[in-house]
């Protein structure tokens, strides 16, 4: 049996390469960088012929099968991308080989657009091994975790890793809401009395059970995820705030950068909208990301948020109130509170591995396209030797 397409590969002009394959049956002319759409299928070909050989030949025809419609995903994917150029790269026809395998082990196109996103994770933090190893790993779990197990992952994942981009704290709440909203849809919850999809994760190293616990709060994370909401700010009266207005007004033309605290509206304490303190680098005033000056300028500001000393006892009583208040908030909203409720019925208190991580990232991000990218890094993740990742 023939085990890849009839490629016909004949010059086309200057710049193009006439193609003619089975994944198509069209002829297009598009170069990529020195990689064509044809020389992208022939080395995907290539790597599949390798696989082929440690299979049977009676799988030969349902591995093959399952490879092309894979690949058609992958090519239309990666050219519209103008990664397949990357092919060059033999590093990236390594994590290839294994989505393939993957690929040939699933009927499921939704797994082949999962293996294409994880690929393009790959490409796009190509420098970054910890990236490299992750994508690795979840490439391997891709034929083996259930919907069920998926679906519970992406919203355990959401919960712990995703803030808002809006700093209006009752905005940004509802914002977190309706992510979820997407995510759940009219879907039930996966069962939270039989937690067979939760072990499936634990066994595939996509979380992690902190012994000794019961049940997940996710609530508890929220101080340590929204600083910029629990945060009380400055007070208006206190000797830091004019040198503070001073520091704004010669970085700033907006007059009105500071807000009044919405948790606290009857009291004297303004804040900047900002969810998290790292947002600096990405915060916009009329759509404009801020100069390094105006960045200096806003983080000497948010280091006088603590410095009240007059005030300390008082303002330490209103910080666990705020954070109480950010905990009711989101007990507001029926979809946040809906998880909440679900992840305290777990045995464990249950964390995301880096793998995780990446893993619902990739799957969040099909439902939620302006998901901010994903960086490498979560805060709150457990690696994979099961220690805590800062």
């Amino acid at each position: 049996m023939k085990t890849s397409p009839h490629i016909n590969m004949n010059q086309s002009g200057k710049n193009g390469v006439q193609i003619g394959s089975m994944h198509d049956n069209a002829t297009v002319n598009i170069v990529s960088h020195g990689v064509t759409e044809a020389r992208a299928a022939e080395i995907f070909d290539e790597r599949l012929e390798q696989l082929l050989a440690n299979y049977s030949v009676e799988s030969h025809e349902v591995a093959i099968k399952r490879n092309r419609r894979f690949m058609r995903t992958f090519i239309d994917e990666f050219a519209k991308r103008d990664f397949l150029k990357y092919l060059s790269d033999p590093s990236i026809q390594i994590i290839l080989a294994e989505a393939q395998k993957a690929a040939a082990s699933s009927d499921s196109d939704s797994d082949y657009q999962i293996l294409v996103d994880l690929l393009a994770q790959r490409v796009e933090h190509n420098g970054n091994r910890n990236v490299k190893a992750n994508v690795s790993y979840a490439v391997n779990a891709i034929d083996k975790i259930s919907d069920e197990a998926l679906f519970g992952l992406t919203l355990i994942y959401m919960m712990q890793n995703v803030y808002p981009d809006n700093g209006k704290i009752f905005d940004g709440i509802k914002e977190l809401n309706n992510n979820l909203s997407a995510l759940i849809g009219k879907k039930e919850l996966p069962d939270e009395e039989r937690l067979h999809w939760l072990y499936e994760l634990e066994i595939l190293n996509l979380v992690h059970f902190r012994a000794g616990t019961v049940g997940t709060d996710f609530f508890s994370d929220l101080p340590q995820m929204l600083p910029g909401y629990v945060a009380l700010g400055l007070r208006y009266e206190s000797a830091k705030f004019p040198w503070a207005m001073d520091k704004m007004n010669g970085e700033f033309s907006e007059s009105d950068l500071f807000v009044s605290h919405e948790f606290f509206p009857e009291t004297n304490y303004l804040r900047i909208p900002i969810t998290y303190f790292g947002d600096i680098e990405k915060f916009k005033i009329n759509d404009k990301l801020l100069t390094l000056s105006q960045k200096n300028a806003m983080r000497e500001i948010f280091d006088c948020y603590t410095e009240n000393v007059d005030y300390k006892e008082y303002e330490s009583k209103m910080f666990a109130d705020s954070c109480k208040k950010l905990r009711d908030e989101c007990a507001k909203q029926n979809n946040l509170n809906r998880v909440q409720e679900w992840g305290s019925s777990f045995p464990y208190e249950i964390k995301c591995t880096l793998v995780g991580c990446l893993l619902g990232y990739i799957n969040a991000k099909r439902h939620l396209p302006n998901l901010s990218p994903y960086d490498g890094a979560f805060g709150e993740a457990y690696n994979d030797n099961g220690g805590e990742h800062e």
